[in-house]
């Protein structure tokens, strides 16, 4: 009744709030005057295909449902799965790693930007690379493991509903995690190659993040085929411009 408090003066500095994202779906509710699953589905999901993802237990096909563990007293408890309500905006969908690539690629087809059709996704690919820009900054991290090993750095955002990461070595990563009762994910994605993953775990905020942090980055330095090669190239005029500068410097005559 008193309202919210505050962690830091809005608009300044990152804070993730799940709060946050519970209100933002009463607004969703409100303005469109419909249930926010329902909005959700028809706006988002359905456009995508995503038929296997729903907000409701009844809806998932108990043959393919994977149930949520915690580890308690030295020994796995089956969790209760938590039900839909007003704060469902925040997270907890029943899906597969099949629609969750189809949410992945939806920002990696955003890369490069280009005047082909949109290709049916609801979003036009200028939102969907704005959402994959870091809007608000995160303090730099540095980890360094055995003394012969490369240093780790990065530097980090948040942008609209993704983290944005900046690996020393990788270069730009996008993505997000999951924790909810009985379950831990994590999905990331580099927008350079198109390549991503998904890492689902049916244990209470299971460590899906390193999982998938490792595994993008070994996909990433194995160097597979891409069948679009996403490396800029530069406009016609700057490379006739770099052509006349460096025959001006090979022939320079005071």
């Amino acid at each position: 009744r008193a309202g919210p408090t505050l962690a830091w003066t809005p608009g300044v500095r990152f804070d993730y709030s799940n709060l946050g994202y519970g209100i933002l779906g009463r607004v969703i509710s409100n303005v469109a005057e419909r249930e926010y699953r329902d909005v959700v589905r028809e706006r988002l999901l359905e456009p995508l295909g995503m038929s296997a993802t729903t907000f409701e237990l009844g809806d998932a096909p108990l043959d393919r449902l994977a149930k949520g563990y915690l580890w308690r007293d030295e020994a796995y408890v089956t969790e209760p799965f938590d039900p839909y309500g007003s704060l469902a905006s925040m997270g907890g969908i029943y899906t597969s790693v099949r629609d969750l690539t189809r949410w992945i690629g939806g920002f990696t087809d955003a890369f490069p930007p280009r005047d082909d059709p949109e290709g049916g996704h609801p979003m036009c690919r200028a939102s969907r690379r704005e959402m994959q820009q870091g809007h608000r900054t995160i303090p730099p991290s540095i980890a360094a493991g055995t003394p012969d090993a490369m240093i780790e750095l990065e530097s980090s955002g948040y942008g609209y509903g993704l983290f944005v990461y900046d690996d020393l070595r990788f270069g730009r990563v996008v993505g997000h995690s999951g924790g909810y009762p009985g379950f831990g994910s994590n999905m990331r994605w580099q927008p350079a190659s198109g390549l991503g993953v998904v890492v689902l775990m049916n244990h209470r905020y299971g460590p899906a993040t390193p999982l998938a942090g490792a595994l993008l980055r070994s996909l990433v330095a194995s160097g597979p085929v891409v069948s679009t090669p996403r490396r800029p190239v530069a406009a016609p005029a700057l490379q006739a411009a770099r052509r006349a500068i460096e025959s001006l410097l090979a022939e320079w005559d005071d």
